[in-house]
């Protein structure tokens, strides 16, 4: 695997790294909102770049003045039907977010068992991946902060701040322990479901800003890969640019 400058551009950050054969380097992240330039991943200056964007015309704008600043393109990867030994389940393949496009992408690489995906950020996303590499679809649920935030400002709740003690005897820890339960749940319930359909023990996968909170929260089996992503990416770039 090629040396990368490897930028994901989320809803809510941006990540990046500088890295080669999964040895990621750099690696950095900011808010959406302040990421004018691309003073942090500048170390990558001499790599070429591929990128990723989930923002929209936000994230195409910031792209576009990075490859100004840099003096060159940045490869950009989308969803498509197949690659990086990714066969995509979705009726139109280029809608499946391509974070997560990277992220089974990623996962793939570490194992040819059949694999639950899991990408911990903004959204909570759950994919299945097949031992022979089809994706055997998933769901999106409401990322930790965006469930406190409806329940505050469409519940009346008003009770933002974590609390994590027990039994939830307030507010703020029924608010908390909702929010674990549900996620946590969640993605307890997908394992199992997959599990039981395969016939065969499933591994899970888990990455995203708010992996290490949901790990601490789930009881199912699971391996945090902080850098999945940044592995897909440069796996679909080397595809692009062999």
């Amino acid at each position: 695997m090629a040396d990368w400058l490897a930028i994901d551009i989320g809803n809510s950050r941006i990540k990046w790294a500088a890295g080669h054969a999964g040895r990621w380097q750099d690696v950095g992240t900011c808010p959406l909102g302040e990421a004018a330039d691309l003073a942090a991943p500048a170390a990558g200056r001499r790599l070429p770049a591929v990128a990723l964007n989930v923002a929209g015309t936000t994230g195409e704008a910031l792209l576009q003045a990075w490859e100004q600043a840099l003096g060159k393109s940045i490869t950009r990867i989308t969803s498509r039907a197949s690659g990086g030994g990714i066969v995509n389940s979705y009726e139109r393949p280029e809608l499946l977010g391509a974070d997560r496009f990277a992220a089974l992408a990623g996962a793939r690489r570490l194992s040819r068992e059949h694999c639950l995906v899991v990408c911990a950020g903004s959204a909570l996303t759950v994919d299945w991946l097949h031992a022979d590499g089809r994706h055997g679809g998933g769901f999106i649920l409401p990322g930790r902060h965006l469930m406190r935030r409806a329940l505050a400002d469409f519940a009346g709740i008003g009770e933002t701040r974590e609390d994590d003690s027990w039994p939830p005897a307030c507010t703020a820890a029924a608010v908390t322990a909702g929010v674990s339960y549900a996620l946590a749940g969640a993605v307890e319930r997908a394992w199992e479901t997959f599990t039981a359909a395969a016939g065969l023990p499933a591994q899970c996968f888990v990455t995203g800003g708010d992996a290490p909170w949901l790990m601490a929260h789930m009881r199912a089996p699971a391996r945090q890969v902080p850098e999945l992503i940044f592995d897909g990416l440069a796996i679909l770039a080397e595809e692009t640019h062999p």
